[in-house]
């Protein structure tokens, strides 16, 4: 094979990629999670992205395959795609997100008023009890209805989780076997249930896996 970068330029596989991105940048841009439906078209394009993401690397590693000079220039020509389609995944899947925190508040705001309408029903139950009247058993308002974590659409599927996670408040605080190697180390040990480490702020978010 020659390596040669204007070859892979002029490859139909690559020129048609930067086409296929703008189209999913304007979709990504302009879309607005509102409703079950656009809630399902956003998890079904985050898995159009990941698969255009893995069709990119796989294209670049057929080039790059036993070159050097020749790797980096493929790599240099494709990383701004890959790129542009990892910040388009982490901002649709921000929206994503964003959405279901929206169905949860929701949720959480009618189990709340679901318990002070049982809390209501059970005083005046109680009530009439200490007043010796006769009364039936009280009956409540049942459970709202939790939000799903696993919604799966058409052509995709989403699944919906917390984490712990962590980002740097005050270097100098940090312990100095957690700087080498920091990130996988911090991690490592966050994830095995590590609460406290000095320098560092421990917290939660929801992440999702689109398949």
């Amino acid at each position: 094979m020659q390596y040669n970068i204007e070859k892979v330029k002029e490859d139909k596989g690559f020129t048609s990629i930067g086409a296929s991105i703008a189209k999913k940048e304007v979709q990504v841009t302009r879309i607005e999670i509102t409703d079950d439906k656009t809630f399902n078209k956003a998890i079904e394009i985050v898995k159009q992205i990941k698969v255009g993401y893995k069709k990119i690397e796989d294209q670049r590693k057929e080039y790059v395959f036993g070159a050097s000079k020749f790797v980096k220039d493929v790599n240099d020509l494709h990383k701004p795609y890959s790129s542009r389609l990892k910040n388009l995944e982490t901002l649709l899947k921000a929206k994503i997100i964003a959405y279901q925190d929206k169905l949860e508040e929701a949720a959480r705001k009618e189990q709340a008023r679901i318990d002070e309408i049982n809390r209501k029903k059970e005083e005046a139950h109680q009530k009439k009890i200490d007043e010796g009247k006769k009364v039936k058993d009280v009956v409540l308002e049942d459970k709202a209805p939790e939000p799903v974590t696993h919604v799966k659409t058409k052509k995709a599927s989403v699944v919906f989780s917390t984490v712990t996670d962590w980002e740097v408040e005050n270097k100098e605080d940090i312990p100095k076997h957690y700087l080498v190697p920091n990130n996988a180390l911090i991690t490592k040990a966050i994830r095995g249930g590590v609460l406290e480490i000095p320098g560092i702020k421990i917290f939660t978010k929801k992440v999702s896996r689109i398949a």
